[in-house]
This record gives structure tokens, sequence and C-alpha cells, in this order.
């Protein structure tokens, strides 16, 4: 329980605990999961399960963006986001590179003159067209990806 003085309400905390009885078989074909099991891998001190899955998240890439499972014929930008977070967490690696150029092309052109970042987009005659709105969630993802440390800091562990 917490409580704030500048909203005068007190808050509860809580926690989620995966319930191991419930896996999720097809993990592997999502980017999103990919990413977070790779950053689990890293904090635990598996660079080797980092990398494997690194790749595996690579194989996804079509040159625009993430197809992954749940594509539809929009592209997420918060898969972006989450592999240049994952890509500095690994050090930078070679491979990927050119993923990670494109993914900060992809993100930068799709800032909202509100500041916000677009949560989805197509690719038309190679041009990026914005499809969906901006949001909270996907804002602060490419944030955290582009300017924090914490990637950084996830990859000494």
């Amino acid at each position: 329980m917490v409580y704030s003085r500048k909203f005068n309400a007190t808050f509860w905390v809580r926690y989620e605990f995966a319930n191991a009885s419930c896996t999720m078989g097809d993990w592997e074909s999502y980017a999103d999961l990919l990413v977070y099991g790779a950053l689990n891998d890293l904090i635990r001190g598996n660079r080797s399960g980092a990398f494997e899955l690194y790749s595996k998240l690579l194989a996804m890439w079509d040159g625009n963006g993430f197809k992954d499972r749940a594509f539809d014929g929009v592209y997420q930008t918060y898969k972006c986001a989450l592999f240049v977070y994952l890509y500095r967490a690994l050090g930078k690696p070679g491979k990927g590179r050119n993923v990670y150029s494109r993914c900060l092309v992809i993100i930068s052109s799709l800032q909202a003159d509100n500041g916000g970042i677009i949560t989805g987009y197509r690719v038309d005659n190679g041009k990026i067209v914005p499809a969906g709105d901006t949001n909270t969630e996907t804002t602060a993802m490419v944030i955290l990806a582009l300017y924090s440390k914490y990637p950084e800091e996830v990859g000494k562990v």
C-alpha cells in the first residue's frame, strides 16, 4: 500500500506471478515475446540464450518491420522500439546493425505533431505510412529504447 500526498489517495501495488501450469507453447512466434525472453536471459546471465532468441527475432525482420504471428498487414512501432532496446542491451552487435538503422528511421518518421509516437505503420512503395494513433505505451517504449541507460545496464548484469 502506497500513500500519495499529491493525489491525497492510497494505492495498492500488486504483483502478478506467472502461472507456470499455463504455458504458451508458441511464444517464440511473437517478436515482442522474443525480446522479453532475450532480456530475461541477459538478466539471468545467459548471454548465449539471449543471442539465440535475438537471432530468431532477426529472422522475423522482412526489411520493413517484424512479421510475426500477430502481423495483420500493419507493422507495430513498439516492436521496433523493443528491438532497439535489445540491440543496445546486447552491446550493439554487428549482426542486426541494418535492422537497427532501419528501426530508427521508422520510429523517427512516426513521431506525430503532438510529440507522441504513432502505434503502427504500413509500407507502400517503400514509403512509411502511419497507421493508428499515438499512445503513451508506444511513446514510452521508444523513449526508453532510445534515451535511457537501462538497456546497457541490463546488458551488464
